[in-house]
């Protein structure tokens, strides 16, 4: 019993982490993303005005 509960939480804590990992990556990337986007719209409008 106690070994059958022990990995139903170390399984549990696994799964977890795996998810707030993959979350964390999907949030970073899409922040860089939205960064490079917003720098290459600034470094556009800037191009425009200089011309």
């Amino acid at each position: 019993m106690t070994a059958i509960t022990a990995i139903t939480v170390i399984t549990a804590i696994t799964a977890m982490a795996a998810i707030t990992a993959i979350t964390a990556i999907a949030a970073i990337t899409a922040i860089t993303v939205m960064a490079v986007m917003a720098i290459i719209t600034i470094m556009t409008a800037m191009a425009v005005v200089i011309a």
